[in-house]
């Protein structure tokens, strides 16, 4: 069980001092500045809160430029600001979307700057079976509402091309190989057999071929 926030808060250097709602502040109560305040809530929170595991729905997904992502993860009643650096984010084994709910675990961050927190997740996944196999119907829904999966649009696959994928990775390479082995020489006669067409074109057709 994670520990309140509140008591956990630590003095920054000594001078934020724990006083009762009903106390009257004395004049020469020593006053801290704003940074120096958000300083101690972010040592407090970073240390209390280096891990944790948080089960949620995706909001807001954004995947910026730079390949990091920015969601929410919230439920009925709260919402909490996520971060996902790119490292991440490219070995995640889904593609994060609203609506899908997810178990993310990380640490807790304070942007002192506005006073702000936020989770730093370093990983992330579909919160069970379920939830991934809503992902995929809702998908198949959206597709086969665009007709994609009519009788109209489905082709024959080729017995060679199934024998082909059905085959083992390393043999696939070796045809893979020799195909294009195969293809280069074919081409590399091709280019001689049209330069010498070409030089004979330049040179002139010889008497004894004339007719």
């Amino acid at each position: 069980m994670q520990p309140p926030l509140v008591p956990a808060l630590a003095p920054a250097g000594d001078r934020v001092q724990k006083r009762g709602m009903s106390e009257t502040p004395a004049s020469n109560d020593p006053a801290v500045s704003v940074s120096e305040l958000a300083a101690s809530l972010k040592r407090t929170i970073e240390t209390n809160y280096d891990h944790v595991v948080v089960r949620g729905e995706l909001g807001r997904v954004t995947i910026a430029r730079s390949g990091h992502m920015y969601a929410d993860i919230k439920d009925d009643k709260a919402v909490l600001n996520t971060v996902m650096w790119k490292g991440q984010v490219d070995r995640l084994p889904f593609r994060p979307e609203e609506g899908l709910e997810v178990i993310a675990t990380g640490k807790l961050s304070i942007y002192a700057g506005r006073s702000n927190y936020q989770m730093i997740a370093s990983s992330m996944r579909p919160a069970g079976a379920g939830a991934l196999m809503a992902l995929l119907e809702e998908r198949k829904k959206k597709l086969a509402a665009e007709g994609l999966f009519a009788a109209e649009h489905k082709k024959r696959m080729h017995l060679d091309f199934y024998g082909f994928l059905s085959v083992p990775p390393e043999t696939r390479y070796r045809k893979i190989d020799r195909i294009c082995k195969r293809q280069m020489r074919e081409w590399k006669t091709l280019q001689k057999d049209d330069s010498l067409t070409k030089t004979g074109q330049m040179m002139g057709t010889p008497d004894y071929m004339s007719p």
